[in-house]
C-alpha cells in the first residue's frame, strides 16, 4: 500500500478533500495527516480512527513563518525524516504555510512533493516577496489545481504546465441521487405544500451580510411576478440574526427560510427549482454543493470568473452571473421559472456533465495516477 504525508496548515472545513482521501484508500493509497489541532480535517481523521498528528507552527501568521523560516525549516526536516521509517515518501501540502515550511526539508529527503492548489486562493494577497519565495519553491513541486481557472493563474505567474495536473473535482453520485423529500415535511409542517412553491435554495457561512441582501432583494422583485417564490438559507454564522430582521424589514418574512445549519443537506436538493452558489470566492466545498444540486437536476447560478465556468459547459449546464445586481439574478429566476424548455434542457446537461466528468471515483484515480 502506497503512503503519503498531508499536512494542512489551513484548518478550514473540506469535504471535497476528505471525500477524496478516501477515494484514495479505496486506490490502495494511505494518507496520513500533520495539522493543527484546530483543524477539520484533523477531527475528521479522530472520527475515524485515521493515522494523524498535530502541527505546531504559526499556519495563521504567514509573516512569522517567514520571520522564522531558517529555524521552522530545520525542525521540520527532522520532523519529517521521523516519518522515514514509515515507508512515506510522498509529502502533499495543503496551504501556504505547509508548502514554504515542509518543501524543501521534502525536497532534501529525497521526497516527492505535491501541492494542492485551492480554488479560492489569491496570490496576489502573498505580496510580491512571499510570492516570488513561493514560485521559487515550486520549482520541481508537482501542482494539483481543480479549476482551469486556477490552471491559467499559474501558467501567467510563470510556473510550466508539466508541472500542473488539473483535477477535476467529483462526488459520488450513489450518495446524492433519489433521496427521500425532506423539504415537503418540512414546508407542510410550516407553511404549505412543498410543490406549490418556485423554490430557490442556498448555502451561506452568515459572515457578513452583503450577498444575502442581494438575495433577499432579488427575492422580493421575484415575487412581485411569482408570488409562490419562496428563498430557502441554509447555514449558520454570526450575522444570520441580521438577516432575519432584514427579511423581516423588506416584507419578506414568509418568502425567505433561515433553515440554520442541516446535518443532512442532501435530503433538501432535490426540492429546489434553482440552487444559487452564494459565495464571493467559492472554495471546493462550495463546487460540491453545486454538483450535488446538478446531479439532481436542479439549474445553478454562479458567480462569474469564480472557476464555477469549468462544470456549466459555457452556460449550457448552469448560469454565471456577477450575483452583484439583483435586478438581473431575479430577472434569471423569473426566466427560470418561465421558461419551462429552457429549464428541462439546464437540469438535463447538468446531470450528464456531473455523470461524465464530476466523479469522485475518476478524481481519486486520477489523483493516485499523478502519486504513482
Amino acid at each position: 500500500m502506497k503512503q503519503c504525508l498531508l499536512i494542512d496548515s489551513l484548518g478550514a472545513k473540506n469535504e471535497f478533500l476528505a471525500n477524496l482521501l478516501s477515494a484514495l484508500e479505496q486506490e490502495d493509497c494511505q494518507v496520513k495527516l500533520l495539522s493543527g489541532s484546530q483543524s477539520w480535517l484533523l477531527r475528521r481523521f479522530k472520527e475515524r480512527h485515521k493515522d494523524y498528528g498535530r502541527l505546531f507552527q504559526p499556519a495563521k501568521k504567514l509573516w512569522l513563518a517567514a520571520v522564522l523560516w531558517p529555524w521552522l525549516t530545520l525542525w521540520n526536516f527532522f520532523k519529517l525524516f521521523g516519518y522515514q521509517p514509515r515507508g512515506i515518501k510522498t509529502l502533499l501540502c495543503l496551504g501556504t504555510t505547509a508548502k514554504l515550511l515542509f518543501s524543501l526539508p521534502a525536497k532534501i529527503l529525497g521526497w516527492r512533493v505535491v501541492w494542492l492548489e485551492e480554488p479560492n486562493f489569491s496570490y496576489d494577497g502573498l505580496g510580491k516577496f512571499i510570492l516570488k519565495f513561493y514560485l521559487r519553491l515550486s520549482r520541481g513541486v508537482k501542482l494539483i489545481c481543480f479549476s482551469l481557472t486556477t490552471k491559467l493563474k499559474l501558467l501567467s505567474l510563470g510556473v510550466g504546465e508539466d508541472r500542473i495536473k488539473l483535477i477535476w473535482p467529483g462526488i459520488s453520485l450513489e450518495d446524492w441521487q433519489n433521496q427521500d423529500s425532506l423539504f415537503q415535511s418540512y414546508a407542510r409542517k410550516n407553511y404549505l405544500a412543498a410543490k406549490k412553491f418556485f423554490t430557490i435554495g442556498t448555502i451561506i457561512d452568515f459572515n457578513s451580510l452583503e450577498r444575502t441582501e442581494i438575495l433577499m432583494r432579488a427575492v422580493g422583485l421575484v415575487k412581485q411576478i411569482i408570488p409562490q417564490v419562496r428563498l430557502i438559507i441554509i447555514g449558520d454564522g454570526q450575522a444570520r440574526e441580521q438577516a432575519q430582521w432584514l427579511a423581516k424589514k423588506l416584507g419578506l418574512e414568509a418568502q425567505v427560510w433561515l433553515v440554520g445549519s442541516q446535518a443532512d443537506l442532501k435530503k433538501w436538493y432535490a426540492n429546489f427549482d434553482v440552487f444559487i452558489v452564494a459565495s464571493d470566492q467559492p472554495t471546493l466545498d462550495d463546487f460540491m454543493v453545486a454538483l450535488i444540486a446538478m446531479a439532481n437536476g436542479v439549474p445553478v447560478i454562479a458567480p462569474q470568473g469564480r472557476s464555477l465556468e469549468d462544470c456549466f459547459l459555457g452556460g449550457q449546464a448552469g448560469i454565471l452571473l456577477s450575483l452583484a445586481n439583483e435586478e438581473e439574478l431575479s430577472i434569471e429566476l423569473i426566466k427560470l421559472e418561465q421558461q419551462v424548455d429552457w429549464k428541462k434542457s439546464l437540469s438535463a446537461n447538468a446531470r450528464r456533465v456531473v455523470k461524465d466528468f464530476f466523479t469522485l471515483a475518476r478524481a481519486g484515480r486520477e489523483f493516485k495516477e499523478i502519486l504513482d
